[in-house]
């Protein structure tokens, strides 16, 4: 077991594009551009065993830090829906944390990828940002966690701002990069 998480590790690859804050995360399963937040780094080792990127602020360490963004791509059957995915997801949560409070959230998310979001608190412990799109064959879930009860609001901006960027590109390594310009600091596509 622990060749084949070494083995995944070493195949997802992180390198910047089109010279600004893009960065192209290639894995076996998926390729996709996000931009990096200003203040806040890509990782795609450190956590490697739970998402297969994560954003936490510079000299952070992701373990540690009040602030994380977790992504992953998870397999989905052809009839799964996001209200599925989300459902069995805040079931999860609630199994963990009974009295936690979820809710539905609005933020400003204009790419090409419509999210659904939803928030999960568990007072005093952890907050949770779940935002969940469709994909062919996949779901892409990117989770913004305020740890040690702290509040994601500090998060939020960021965190909008990967949702926003976040291309597809597909199931596969893709050799080909779109034409892209680059995002400054702090803005959006």
């Amino acid at each position: 077991m622990k060749r084949l998480v070494a083995l995944t590790v070493f195949l997802v690859t992180a390198v910047a594009v089109a010279g600004g804050n893009v960065i192209r995360v290639s894995g076996p399963q998926f390729s996709f551009l996000i931009a990096e937040p200003e203040d806040w780094m890509l990782d795609v080792e450190s956590a490697a065993q739970i998402a297969h990127v994560a954003l936490y602020k510079k000299g952070a360490d992701w373990r540690t830090t009040d602030l994380v963004i977790f992504g992953r791509f998870i397999p989905r059957s052809s009839s799964e829906t996001v209200e599925d995915f989300l459902k069995a997801d805040e079931e999860k949560f609630l199994a963990q944390c009974p009295f936690a409070d979820t809710e539905d959230i609005k933020l400003p998310v204009e790419g090409p990828h419509p999210f659904v979001i939803k928030s999960y608190a568990c007072p005093g412990i952890e907050t949770q940002v779940v935002a969940v799109s469709r994909l062919s064959s996949h779901f892409v879930l990117f989770v913004l966690t305020a740890q040690h009860g702290g509040s994601p609001d500090p998060g939020l901006e960021p965190f909008t701002e990967v949702l926003n960027s976040f291309r597809w590109l597909g199931g596969a390594r893709s050799l080909q990069t779109p034409d892209l310009k680059p995002v400054p600091p702090g803005k959006s596509h």
